[in-house]
């Protein structure tokens, strides 16, 4: 509220104003008595005399400008509850002015006192993409009784915003009991809003990757190692046509290494062996640590020559531009020590300034916080970087993949794939163990492609990315499975009138079947659809073969209503869309029914937009707690962005998918048993049979080459029922699940949870 708002009118002002303005006897009166300049106004404008006298136009400009405040008629709200001492409710400027909205609070008839919103809500925030400060909570005297009737309007247009009817007995006389319980529930109601407003001043408190440098100092420069190991470790250092200056800084952050047991072996081309020669003589002055080099032949990788001595347990890849942090091979070490993969990966980051300068004065930025091991991921772009370890055997076994070939940074990430072929197990330590001078020397793009097509093999095509809606992955592949001959999907699709939104989907889906293998059947479930022209529709569509409808008859049960759709299906793949899509991806079926029919998968998503182009969804993501447990990834961001590492334009693993378009086997989801229509019959159903899948060994896959325009789900109206709803299914999900998915294995610990997915990270211990 404006601070002239808050002070007392002077009496000068007011008696001027009683005498020169014409004014019945109960305006002078009730101007007068005013208090604050809100009840001088609002006696002047009610003053039927002076209205039909005088231009309310331009008063109420004068007073818009004197006060500060910005009319509107434009207001949307609610007064949602009331309980004796505390109105609560929400209002909001529908054009998008996110100033806060002034109220008057009326009792009977009366102006009583004014308020303003600014009270954080969560579920305003998720509503509106918005700050979620559109709530307001006014806190009423004691010792009111009767029948007190509470109308809320804009302070400026009294526009009404919402209005509360109660009746209250009388207060019982001299109870101090009762006082003292009224006290403790306001308490405890003030407690619980600062702690609704906590998490949006954490998550503002907490660093952008913008300020990393911060937070690399507080978290990693002076960290060292926990655990000691007695493994034996050899650095190999591809140094091929690295800058000198590069070269020298790599081998000697490996030599100043905290970790006792190591060597180190540096591949290089032959015109740089003299420099490597003077720089291994020199060091050797003042360290015993052995180091060798390789002279790298133009068309083989030198790695695959080097000979493992008996006390090599780990082999720790390193890029010729690369350093590590002086305690970075002892955590690894130590990790393999506690775990059991037979590889890791681990984050890095780039070193800022200009190459050539001192390492230890120059800037961290642009952290690179990678996600657990995800086949999937490291197909289209090889995101575990040139930083890779592997235990000695898993080495052996793997090396010889390098074998008459030069991949240099992709050497790591093309061992990892042989071993994932292998069902090897492959970690991922969430520590900025290293960092890169020049990340861009990363290697050729149809080096990686010829890679990836080799594991593949067969008719799977692979080629430099492109996206539907324009987003740009650097150095990233795309990978297109073909459809199984003979494939077939079932579309399923609950309706109920809305003709609006019915036929668009409908038309979209037909209008790409042509573009699409799979043989495709749409089955909408009618839930009572009364509208005259809808009606008609749908039995026009019966007259296709392609389209049959099955009748719903009771209460709006979203899973019960597919599980019998499903039931009656005999396709290979059901695919569960919302009446509110339209495709936008030609062959979106043929996208998500090649991902489906994978063995290994057992649920494939799809990325939703909303219909001014911005992302809905692109695979959730669990923020770890029981209040705020799931959120959907790249929501409000445009369609043309790739996301962190690309994630919204790269297919990938994730620990849920919306069911507004998600596709699976039929004989997956018999046997993980539908969705739970008893428990979760409207939300979260879609969540729980993703839960299901994972917790039975099966792949959640989020895939954009499928993209949808989600239409109605950013305008839609979040009622009461509505949020009670989400809230009671969140809270079932989260005892159900909670301890088994968190933490989020491809959410890396480093970013809040407080925040936007992916933009903010954690706040630094003190």
């Amino acid at each position: 509220m404006p601070a002239i708002a808050s002070h007392s009118p002077d009496r000068e002002t007011l008696a001027w104003a009683c005498r020169r303005l014409a004014l019945g006897r109960e305006t002078r009166r009730l101007l007068c008595a005013a208090e604050t300049w809100m009840q001088a106004y609002d006696a002047l404008l009610t003053d039927v005399a002076l209205v039909e006298k005088a231009d309310i136009a331009e008063i109420a400009g004068s007073i818009v400008r004197t006060v500060g405040w910005t009319s509107s008629c434009s207001i949307q709200g609610e007064v949602e509850s009331f309980d004796g001492r505390l109105l609560r409710g929400w209002a909001r400027r529908r054009e998008g002015d996110t100033a806060p909205v002034q109220l008057q609070i009326w009792l009977n008839g009366a102006l009583h006192m004014m308020a303003g919103t600014g009270v954080y809500r969560p579920d305003l925030a998720v509503r509106f993409q918005s700050e979620g400060l559109e709530g307001f909570e006014v806190q009423l005297p004691s010792g009111m009784s009767g029948d007190l009737r509470w109308e809320v309007r804009e302070a400026v247009s009294k526009t009404l915003i919402g209005s509360h009817f109660v009746t209250l007995s009388a207060p019982l006389g001299g109870d101090g009991l009762r006082d003292i319980r009224q006290e403790i529930a306001a308490l405890r109601r003030a407690v619980e809003a600062l702690e609704s407003r906590l998490p949006a001043v954490m998550a503002d408190s907490s660093p952008l990757l913008d300020e990393y440098q911060a937070y690399y100092d507080l978290t990693r420069r002076f960290a060292t190692a926990g655990d000691d190991s007695n493994a034996g470790v050899v650095l190999l250092i591809d140094a091929v046509g690295s800058r000198p200056e590069f070269l020298e800084d790599a081998v000697l952050s490996a030599v100043a290494q905290s970790h006792d047991r190591k060597r180190i072996v540096v591949g290089v081309r032959q015109d740089q062996v003299d420099f490597l020669l003077d720089l291994i003589s020199r060091l050797s002055w003042v360290s015993a640590v052995p180091i060798a080099h390789v002279v790298a032949d133009q068309k083989a990788d030198w790695r695959s020559a080097v000979e493992l001595s008996a006390g090599d347990d780990i082999v720790q890849l390193m890029p010729g531009d690369g350093v590590m942090h002086p305690a970075g091979v002892a955590e690894v070490a130590a990790w393999f020590d506690r775990n059991d993969p037979d590889a890791l990966y681990f984050d890095e980051d780039e070193l800022g300034g200009l190459p050539g300068d001192e390492v230890a004065g120059r800037s961290h930025v642009s952290p690179v916080l990678k996600p657990a091991f995800d086949l999937d991921l490291l197909l289209q772009t090889a995101y575990p970087g040139a930083f890779v370890a592997f235990r000695r055997k898993a080495w052996s076994e793997t090396v010889r993949v390098l074998e008459g070939r030069s991949l240099g940074a992709w050497a790591g990430s093309r061992c990892l794939l042989e071993l994932a072929g292998r069902q090897a197990a492959i970690g991922q330590l969430p520590a900025i163990l290293a960092s890169r001078q020049d990340p861009q020397a990363s290697g050729k793009l149809e080096d990686w492609a010829g890679c990836v097509a080799e594991y593949l093999g067969g008719d799977v095509a692979v080629s430099a990315h492109r996206d539907i809606l324009g987003a740009e992955v650097p150095l990233a592949l795309s990978v297109r499975r073909p459809v199984p001959a003979g494939a077939t999907a079932a579309v399923i699709i609950p309706t109920r009138d809305r003709l609006d939104l019915l036929r668009p989907c409908v038309e979209s889906l037909l209008a790409r079947d042509a573009d699409n293998a799979a043989d495709m059947t749409l089955v909408l479930v009618d839930h009572e659809t009364r509208d005259p022209d809808c009606v008609a529709y749908i039995k026009g569509l019966e007259e296709y073969q392609q389209v049959w409808r099955i009748p719903f008859v009771g209460a709006f049960n979203w899973a019960l209503m597919n599980n019998l759709a499903a039931r009656q299906c005999e396709a290979d793949v059901l695919v569960f869309l919302n009446n509110d899509t339209l495709a936008i991806s030609p062959d979106w079926l043929d996208a998500l029914v090649s991902e489906a029919m994978r063995p290994d998968v057992g649920v494939v998503g799809c990325r939703l937009i909303y219909a001014d182009g911005a992302i809905q969804h692109a695979g959730f993501v669990s923020l770890d707690a029981r209040d705020r447990f799931l959120t959907h990834e790249g929501v409000g961001t445009p369609g043309s962005d790739a996301g962190y590492l690309g994630r919204h334009a790269l297919a990938h693993e994730t620990i849920a998918v919306t069911g507004a378009c998600m596709a699976m086997r039929r004989d997956v989801f018999e046997r993980l048993g539908g969705f739970d229509a008893a428990r979760f019959p409207v939300e979260g159903n879609d969540v729980d049979l993703c839960f299901k899948a994972r917790a039975a060994g099966f792949k959640v896959l989020y895939s954009p080459r499928a993209t949808l325009y989600h239409l109605e789900s950013r305008s839609r109206t979040f009622h009461e029922d509505d949020r009670r709803l989400s809230a009671e299914a969140s809270r079932r999900l989260w005892d159900r699940w909670g301890g088994t998915v968190c933490p989020d294995p491809y959410y890396n610990r480093h970013f809040d949870r407080r925040s936007s997915p992916f933009t903010r990270l954690r706040a630094a211990p003190a």
